[in-house]
């Protein structure tokens, strides 16, 4: 069962007065309130390569642990408003990120002119991974996803080096 305790903003964001707890910056954007920027693991990975055909095709694969997403309750006390931290700071996290784009440009000589012409797809499997819930236990929309990844996105570019 998890436990209840006060604590202060500080405490709210993990930071504890070096106690070994896990400490993580929250977003200072007001739209991101509640965003606690921790992650203990995270990759990158990053390729490109020339094709038969003059093309050009690069990749992106990227990932990292969900931020925590602490869960809380807000009270009203005699002297001021509380808010309480349900459980431990690292007890709820979001799910896993995952992303992978792509691109895809070939280059054409045309009089003094060069084209590049590319594709690229973002989010190129479409997840929906939700980055941002409300987990205020005190509401209505508890754990409801407040922001999530954009959906996939297909560009399609012309270049014109002269």
């Amino acid at each position: 069962m998890p436990t209840a305790f006060f604590v202060d903003r500080n405490d709210l964001i993990g930071a504890e007065d070096n106690d070994g707890a896990p400490v993580a910056d929250q977003s200072a954007s007001p739209s991101r309130a509640g965003v606690f920027l921790n992650s203990n693991w995270s990759y990158e990975i990053l390729g490109m390569t020339r094709v038969p055909f003059g093309l050009e095709v690069a990749a992106r694969v990227y990932g990292r642990q969900g931020f925590p997403a602490p869960r809380f309750v807000i009270v009203d006390a005699n002297d001021a408003t509380r808010t309480i931290q349900v459980g431990d700071f690292d007890g709820n996290r979001l799910d896993r990120l995952f992303l992978a784009d792509f691109r895809v440009e070939r280059s054409f000589a045309v009089a003094n002119v060069n084209l590049d012409i590319s594709a690229d797809v973002f989010n190129l499997f479409n997840n929906q991974t939700a980055v941002q819930r409300d987990t205020n236990l005190s509401e209505l929309l508890k754990g409801a996803v407040l922001e999530s990844l954009s959906p996939r996105v297909v560009r399609f570019g012309v270049r014109v080096k002269f």
